[in-house]
């Protein structure tokens, strides 16, 4: 951890003396890095103040607690700062209950464990294909040749999906690449540490492991870098979506444009960053669950009206679960009903929630009850049972 971040966190706590509080701040001002850090670090700080004055509590008994009293959130604030990565780089906030909390997934919010974690993390020294088959050859060759689920990618090579197959690489960072059939990405060691992709042609998901990705789309200004979570990039249309976490489209001058969550970001766009909201249905990644999932998944976005209700399609199946992810304008409670009793969740103003739980737990149905709803960012109904390891 730099000295910088070790001041900036001191300043940030107020703990830094007058004079070098004003050294700081003259650097937050004249640095546009160090002032997005800034904006990462207090709302970490906000979080974790937020959820050690208040606590998270579900009424009903069956409910998971979930509490940061102030001790944990005085060892959470230290963590930080021996760190320098705690909540900056990896993981969700403390204002995430998932119910249950099993690891299901990979690019999707809801697919996460309750640490932010992906299921199957990757293990490995090298680029191994984990699934599908590859046409690899080395960057500027004609000559490629097939790889198999187990065998090694060398660095500096195209990686190209078949036309009858997806496929997963797993990086040995600890981070994943999905291909759409017919794709190609380029990868090699990035001057930075890590592994770089370019997505050449087609789409392909990545995964961000313990260790920032580094991506591009060919011949476009899209050059990313994706500090946790997971992305889309697409060729035609040039365009990236943040999945979730953090994604950051690189700017001039070393600055940064922070694509928000569930946004798409398209090319031919750095001089004046602008995205626009994406519901699952736009993204195409059926592709994606068939490779990752067993047949039978679903996923349903959900539109709720005014009174923050609606009624899911997909409500009767065991595997049925509700994912809401929400900024509220105000702190209060948030309440959701299924038809039976409602179960009830903290708000913090500005602080984002996200919540996955069963429906059959919330009752019998037919109609689905948020309210309030103002700040619903992201709700669907899905039902997904993992491939086999």
């Amino acid at each position: 951890m730099t000295r910088e971040r070790e001041e900036l966190i001191d300043y940030l706590l107020g703990e830094l003396p007058l004079e070098r509080s004003r050294d700081v701040a003259e650097r937050i001002a004249r640095d546009p890095e160090a002032a997005s850090e800034r904006d990462l670090f207090e709302e970490s700080l906000r979080v974790i103040r937020a959820a050690a004055a208040t606590g998270w509590e579900a009424r009903r008994g069956r409910a998971r607690l979930i509490w940061l009293r102030p001790a944990l959130a005085a060892a959470a604030v230290i963590a930080l700062v021996v760190t320098g990565t705690f909540l900056l780089n990896g993981g969700h906030h403390a204002h995430t209950v998932y119910d249950p909390d099993g690891a299901i997934g990979y690019a999707r919010a809801e697919e996460t464990d309750a640490a932010g974690s992906v299921f199957l993390p990757a293990r490995g020294d090298g680029i191994t294909v984990r699934a599908g088959k590859v046409e690899v050859a080395a960057i500027g060759s004609d000559r490629d040749y097939p790889l198999e689920p187990g065998e090694t990618v060398p660095l500096g090579s195209d990686v190209k999906s078949t036309a009858e197959d997806c496929a997963r690489l797993d990086l040995p960072d600890g981070g994943i690449v999905f291909l759409r059939p017919l794709s190609t990405v380029r990868l090699r060691a990035h001057q930075q540490g890590g592994i770089a992709l370019r997505l050449i042609d087609g789409v392909a998901c990545t995964v961000a492991g313990p260790r920032p990705l580094h991506l591009a789309v060919h011949e476009t200004d899209l050059i990313l870098r994706l500090r946790n979570g997971a992305a889309l990039l697409r060729k035609r249309p040039a365009e990236a979506v943040a999945l979730r976490g953090q994604l950051f489209l690189l700017l001039e001058d070393g600055k940064r444009f922070r694509v928000p969550e569930a946004e798409l970001l398209p090319a031919a766009c750095a001089k004046a960053p602008a995205t626009k909201p994406v519901a699952d249905g736009e993204l195409d990644l059926d592709w994606y669950r068939d490779l990752v999932f067993q047949p039978g998944w679903f996923v349903e976005e959900l539109q709720l009206d005014e009174d923050g209700r609606c009624k899911p399609t997909w409500c009767t199946g065991p595997e049925a679960m509700l994912y809401l992810r929400l900024v509220p304008p105000a702190s209060g409670a948030l309440r959701i009903s299924f038809g039976g009793e409602p179960r009830e969740f903290a708000l913090h103003s500005d602080s984002e929630l996200r919540l996955r739980l069963r429906l059959r737990d919330l009752g019998p149905g037919p109609v689905l009850h948020v309210t309030p709803a103002a700040g619903l960012k992201e709700a669907r109904v899905f039902g997904v049972q993992p491939r086999g390891k």
